[in-house]
């Protein structure tokens, strides 16, 4: 099968299988659509490559993120949070110009991927959830940077959830999620007893009461009684509902798939279905509803002076007023703030004056200073219809205790005004205490309740859609970047005061910022680069500064983006150009004697050729009409090609003219080749056949890797001897006589295909699958160790030296995704290891040229085919300068030894190294006894003996009556040399001989205990 039929049928399978928003655990897949207004240029937020926090992995393209992002929230103009597949979870903090990437948010699948977010809610910056796949529930209270587990016990998934207040929330998802409540911020769930039907995509509430959900097939849940029991509502929709969102307890929106919109007046009661003018191709994932009002008074405190023109602030008691405070607002940067006094004070902030109409309301946003209860605090919101003197304030309109009253996180509060219809007001906000909380306020606004209502959807590649009349006619607004060159399905959309009103998110980390259109306050910015769309097959690492990636075009016959190439070593990306109007993918790319000259081939046979390091491409040639999956040049003249059906060519030419080889393939496809030279080498493919030359490609020679029908994707021969072959099935198979025999090797994948490996040496390789796995050994395939990119399925890995010790390892892929891991640090690397006796001590001397997590090494000796360990040595951690160890086994009989050496991780991985030294300890020619050393002593000596012969051995210590103290040896011993320590601690001071027996050989010497 070609691999663009093979990936026509797994895009088949994908859109069979795919579930909402993105497909859950496994893979991402979104349609993409060009943008038709592009305009060439920068939009001034060029990213460089974006590291993500918790791995060695960073992404090139897109960035920051290249996950699908199903969920956003905007704190305040500065913070942004958004959350999408993979366990993607992203912040910022300065308005988009920089982003913190999370990817290991959740546990893992069984497909080795980080479950996928679908939403979330925060109270602030520091406090939220966070819901997903295979009931994944998470709390954070550090910003997203650690996340505890508050799961309702189930694995099915959670889609969605809402809060009324700080405490009070609900989630819902499938069936066998149904509903649960909160009334404690998320700390511990509570599930409520009534059924729903089918899986539910979305809950709303408009108070603890009153529950919505949206499900499959157009189905509205509706709840008065707190989700104990539903009903069915018709609201006009066969369509899944996606969102449901409400401005006031009677008056919401539903929208969902195929362009689906529903609206409510009477509470949800009754819907009215309002979806023309609306595209049926777009799903829509989101509604937010927007009320203008009809505002005499909007204060948001933004402007440095304070108060505010025509506000008064008056103290009245202590040192302490109200003041103007940054770095704490609902919206915007600033607020107006009231601190405590210790020992009492009263202070007043006074609006202008109003004129008040029927239906005015007051409203504002409060939060209290500390979550610790200091009394007593009050506040009161008293009205003046005279003068803003403290006495004229007569009529309080509310009271009540700073730390009752508010929680600290901002909240509205709104006060009707009707009883002073017809008046100009003034409104005082009295704050009084002693040591008391103090309290920060925002936003204050006086007004009709509403005047217009205005719902804006979110799905469509291009649009936001917004109503002014309830649905009778829409009207789409464009939010893409005039310079953004790829879009795709839009999910969330969260809105905020600024310049930039709304942050909207969606498809390969699209994260957009528009301004509404009723401010024309600013432009649209795109703030992640997407350069290119399409799977991306081949990565070719060239220089510490020239990086060459190809693949598919992004939109076939369209865009000629086949190839993209870095000149500063992925942090930027430009698109290659080709001398004619190339449409084909892009399979593989090789290039030889420089880094700028190379060829690549792709389908249809057509072959191109660079000289500038992969900037520009020259069609070359076209041997074949099938498609090529292999290019290798050995110089501008000599080369080979192979492809689909058995394909074979060499070339002498430079490609000008080719020859067909014949090969044993038949009609299978040869997708992978290895060249030791250019007579040696090796290629494979389909139904696991796989063939080698020794005549460049005159006579092939079939060999058997035990691969049954699995396509082999890939072979890697490191030298003539030892390489590697992977491919479907997940199998992996390791030869060390040439590719004769072939023993497999378990990475510990669970399922799917082995697309590409690559080996930095003997020791470290790498292996990429789908899902964006990759996995990786450092002693030559015995271990595997597993990393998730967070990335879709990734076909191609590089490694390059980034000096003796260190590599980059470079990853593509589907939805072209470009990764990079800068970490490599080449695992402990022994590069010298030694042997010396003397006498019958060894001494081991060996070197590393790198360390990686190195704990230490183990020292065995073999003795009688058995190994045992005789020492161990603390290794260095990680380092990548040389390190000199040094071990003396002593005292070891005579005889034929060999040393070994295990080394250590601090996780417990091990290893052992192939190096084996072999030692010969000689016997004594005859029996001695050496004097002991030092002499005299306390309370510990050390006596050296030598034995010429296997046998009895007696060494005693006696008094000066010749009585025995005690036996310091007493055993059969082999022939060698010895030392023995002797601890005199117990045995009092004095003169004492001791004595050495064996055979017919006797010694006596003298020894001085002096204490």
């Amino acid at each position: 099968m070609s691999k663009k039929l093979l990936l026509l049928t797994l895009s088949f399978l994908l859109l069979c299988f795919s579930s909402i928003l993105a497909q859950e655990d496994e893979e991402q897949f979104e349609e993409v659509f060009y943008n038709p207004y592009f305009q060439s240029g920068s939009s001034g937020f060029e990213l460089d490559g974006q590291v993500i926090e918790g791995s060695d992995w960073e992404w090139l393209h897109p960035t920051p993120n290249g996950s699908t992002l199903n969920w956003v929230q905007v704190i305040d103009a500065n913070t942004w949070l958004m959350a999408g597949f993979g366990g993607t979870f992203m912040k910022t903090t300065d308005a988009g110009a920089t982003f913190t990437v999370y990817k290991t948010v959740g546990n893992l699948s069984a497909s080795g991927i980080y479950r996928t977010i679908y939403d979330g809610h925060f109270f602030d910056a520091n406090t939220g959830l966070i819901c997903g796949s295979s009931g994944t529930l998470l709390r954070t209270t550090d910003g997203g940077a650690t996340w505890d587990s508050v799961g309702v016990g189930s694995s099915s998934t959670i889609y969605s959830m809402c809060f009324l207040d700080a405490n009070v929330g609900f989630i819902i998802g499938t069936t066998t999620i149904d509903v649960w409540k909160t009334t404690d911020a998320g700390l511990t769930w509570t599930k409520l007893s009534g059924g729903i039907l089918g899986t539910a995509y979305e809950i709303f509430a408009t108070d603890e009461d009153t529950l919505f959900y949206g499900s499959t097939s157009g189905d509205l849940g509706r709840s008065n009684d707190g989700g104990a029991t539903w009903i069915e509502v018709d609201i006009g929709i066969s369509e899944t509902i996606r969102e449901i969102e409400f401005s006031t307890p009677t008056d919401g929106w539903a929208v969902g798939d195929d362009g689906a919109a529903s609206y409510t007046t009477d509470a949800g009661l009754t819907w009215t279905l309002a979806n023309t003018g609306l595209p049926i191709t777009s799903d829509f994932n989101d509604v937010e509803i927007m009320s203008t009002m009809s505002q005499t008074l909007n204060e948001g405190f933004e402007d440095v002076t304070f108060p505010p023109t025509g506000w008064h602030a008056k103290n009245i008691l202590g040192p302490i007023e109200w003041f103007r405070a940054t770095g704490t607002a609902h919206t915007g940067d600033a607020s107006a703030r009231v601190s405590w006094d210790g020992s009492g004070g009263e202070d007043w902030l006074v609006t202008p004056q109003v004129p008040i109409v029927t239906g005015d309301s007051l409203k504002f946003w409060a939060r209290k200073i500390f979550s610790t209860v200091y009394e007593p605090d009050t506040i009161e919101i008293r009205i003046s219809m005279t003068d803003t003197s403290v006495a004229s304030f007569t009529d309080v309109i509310y009271k009540n205790s700073v730390n009752v009253a508010f929680n600290t996180v901002f909240e509205q509060f709104a006060f009707d005004l009707s009883a002073y219809n017809g008046m100009n007001v003034y409104i005082a906000f009295r704050h009084y205490d002693v040591d008391g909380n103090g309290m920060y306020l925002d936003d204050v606004t006086v007004g009709e309740p509403m005047v217009s209502e205005v719902a804006l959807i979110t799905g469509d590649p291009f649009d936001i859609y917004f109503t002014t009349d309830m649905g009778t006619t829409w009207t789409p607004y464009f939010i893409l970047d005039p310079t953004q060159l790829w879009t795709g399905e839009f999910f969330t959309t969260s809105f905020y005061g600024g310049g930039i009103e709304a942050i909207t998110v969606g498809t390969r980390g699209m994260i957009n910022g528009w301004s509404t259109p009723f401010s024309n306050a600013g432009g649209n910015i795109a703030y992640n680069t997407w350069l290119k769309s399409g799977t991306l097959y081949d990565i070719s690492v060239q220089s510490a500064e020239r990086v060459v990636v190809g693949g598919q075009p992004g939109i076939s016959g369209s865009t000629f983006d086949q190839v993209v190439y870095s000149t500063d070593f992925g942090e930027t990306w430009g698109i290659a150009t080709f001398s004619d109007s190339m449409t084909q993918d892009v399979n593989d790319m090789n290039f030889f004697g420089s880094i700028f000259t190379g060829y690549l081939c792709g389908d249809e046979g057509r072959i191109y050729k660079t000289t500038d390091g992969g900037e520009t491409w020259t069609f070359v040639s076209e041997p074949t009409t099938l498609e090529l999956e292999v290019i290798f040049f050995f110089d501008e003249n000599n080369g080979f090609t192979f492809g689909d059906d058995g394909a074979a060519f060499k070339t002498t030419d430079g490609g000008a003219t080719w020859a067909t080889l014949t090969t044993g393939f038949g009609t299978a496809d040869i997708w992978t080749a290895s060249f030791l030279d250019i007579s040696n080498f090796y290629i494979a493919g389909s139904s696991g056949t796989l063939e080698y030359t020794t005549d460049g490609g005159t006579t092939f020679t079939p060999l058997n890797p035990d691969f049954g029908t699995s396509t082999i994707y890939k072979i890697e021969m490191l030298d003539a001897n030892d390489g590697y072959l992977c491919g479907s099935s997940g199998k992996v198979r390791k030869t060390t006589d040439g590719g004769t025999t072939w023993t497999t090797i378990d990475p510990g994948l669970s399922t799917g295909s082995i697309y590409d490996l690559d080996f930095y040496d003997s020791i470290y390789g790498v292996l990429t699958q789908s899902s964006g796995r990759t996995y990786y050994t450092n002693d030559g395939g015995t271990t595997w160790f597993f990393e998730n990119t967070g990335a879709s399925s990734l076909y191609a890995v590089d490694i390059y030296d980034t000096s003796p010790d260190t590599a980059a390892v470079f990853v593509c892929g589907s939805l072209a995704f470009i990764q990079r891991n800068m970490d490599v640090i080449v695992p402990v690397e022994l590069s010298s290891f030694t042997a010396s006796v003397a006498e019958n001590n060894v001494t081991l001397e060996w070197m590393t040229a790198t360390e990686l997590n190195n704990l230490g090494f183990y020292v065995e000796r073999q003795e009688s085919e058995q190994w045992s360990e005789v020492g161990f040595i603390e290794g260095s951690g990680t380092t990548t300068e040389t390190q000199e160890y040094r071990f003396v086994d002593r005292n070891v009989p005579a005889g034929t030894y060999y040393y070994r050496i295990k080394q250590v991780d601090f996780d417990g991985t091990a290893k052992y190294y192939e190096h084996q030294q072999e030692v010969e300890v000689g016997a004594p020619a005859s029996y001695e006894l050496s004097q002991n050393y030092p002499n005299p002593f306390n309370p510990t000596t050390k006596i050296k003996y030598s034995v010429p012969a296997d046998g009895f051995v007696n060494i005693a210590v006696y008094n000066i009556l010749g009585e025995k103290v005690v036996d310091i040896v007493n055993s059969i011993q082999k022939a060698g040399r010895y030392e023995v320590n002797f601890d005199a601690t117990n045995i009092a001071s004095g003169m004492y001989l001791y004595r050495m027996e064996s055979g017919d050989f006797v010694s006596i010497k003298k020894m001085m205990i002096l204490k």
